[in-house]
């Protein structure tokens, strides 16, 4: 699952650092839900560094000053220098030419944004992350016209995400369920063998397999599945090996 730091929501929209601070708090607390994701991936655009916090005060500016933090975040420090130094969006969509990818334009009706963060979200069905009080980007879907190749435009709706809640939304919940309690008196049941707590542990390692409908994970020496429930949440037993589709395997493997 892809995330994209948005570059275009950093519009010089703040009063001071002050300000910057609260709102790059936030994105840090959406970034730390985000991170509970096991197949989670940020990437950024490399203009990211001379956007603009406030008139005169770049990107680059405030990770200088952050750095001098006493307390500072460690693990949010070294996120975004790896994220800056290894997560440029555009040289993962010149990556894509291995995969057939010669060609591609974003745009809405204003403006061309193929050679943005917004592109990246378009081609990858990633999300936007966003920082607040950018107006334009101050929306839960932003609409955009993607191209790619000699393929028909697309129209799509890409989920930006601003609010810490919608980062907690994204978090797979484990929901427990009847069907797999050890003591089931349910026909063929497949008992869960860990608890609440250590179910929803294993899924936040889990992978997607089938869209969002199935989730493989492997946790404490055991591989298992966790099925959606349609209501919100997913509840899961322990599988054998042989019965883990080869795509999940080889990402839980590598993971």
């Amino acid at each position: 699952m892809y995330f994209l730091l948005n570059e275009l929501s950093f519009v010089g929209q703040f009063r001071d650092y002050y300000e910057v601070k609260i709102y790059m708090n936030s994105v840090q607390s959406i970034l730390s839900e985000l991170n509970l994701i096991r197949d989670m991936k940020v990437l950024t655009h490399q203009s990211l560094c001379e956007r603009e916090l406030f008139p005169g005060y770049k990107f680059l500016d405030w990770l200088r000053d952050y750095i001098k933090q006493p307390d500072k975040d460690l693990g949010f420090l070294n996120f975004i220098v790896t994220l800056l130094q290894q997560g440029c969006v555009s040289r993962k969509l010149d990556d894509e030419v291995n995969n057939g990818l010669h060609y591609w334009k974003c745009e809405t009706s204003k403006s061309d944004y193929s050679d943005t963060s917004l592109a990246g979200a378009a081609y990858f069905r990633g999300k936007l992350i966003s920082i607040k009080k950018s107006g334009t980007f101050d929306v839960v879907l932003v609409s955009v016209r993607f191209t790619k190749n000699t393929e028909d435009p697309q129209e799509l709706h890409i989920e930006n995400i601003f609010e810490v809640h919608q980062a907690q939304a994204l978090r797979p919940k484990f929901l427990y369920h009847s069907k797999h309690d050890l003591l089931s008196s349910w026909e063929n049941a497949t008992p869960m063998d860990l608890s609440d707590l250590e179910a929803q542990e294993a899924l936040d390692r889990s992978v997607e397999h089938l869209g969002h409908t199935q989730r493989y994970s492997f946790f404490r020496g055991k591989f298992y599945v966790f099925q959606y429930d349609n209501a919100g949440g997913y509840h899961g037993y322990p599988v054998e090996r042989k019965d883990v589709p080869n795509e999940p395997l080889k990402d839980l493997i590598k993971g």
